[in-house]
């Protein structure tokens, strides 16, 4: 078998509805949406950790939150893709021309995240 060099992906409602509530024909839209097809970290990051409490909470019938090996290291990789919000997303910093993520569609799906792992505002304050 040989390696893959690619891999369709399938977002997260979670991701679709944030990028959809971007304003239509704006430079967040056309900036979040380029990295959605060329598959900026960030995006992914944050929806694969959506993906992630999603998946644990229908296997095992409970939240990631009440997890205490997992959902410490969990709750502790999301708040790091948060704050790497404050930076550039990895195809701008390669020499892409402008930015390819909107920081408040990925905030939406940070919380979303949050959310789904059964974690609190106030977990994220305390961690």
């Amino acid at each position: 078998m040989t390696t893959p060099h690619s891999t369709l992906y399938t977002y997260s409602k979670a991701t679709l509805d944030a990028a959809n509530k971007l304003p239509l024909n704006s430079v967040a839209e056309r900036d979040h949406k380029t990295g959605m097809k060329q598959g900026e970290a960030l995006i992914l990051g944050l929806d694969g950790l959506y993906k992630y409490a999603e998946a644990y909470s229908k296997r095992y019938e409970r939240a990631l939150s009440e997890d205490y090996v997992l959902g410490k290291s969990w709750l502790k990789a999301v708040i790091g893709y948060r704050e790497l919000l404050n930076g550039c997303g990895h195809l701008h910093m390669a020499g892409r021309i402008h930015e390819t993520f909107d920081a408040g569609a990925c905030e939406t799906v940070f919380w979303s995240a949050i959310e789904a792992a059964g974690f609190t505002e106030k977990d994220v304050e305390n961690a």
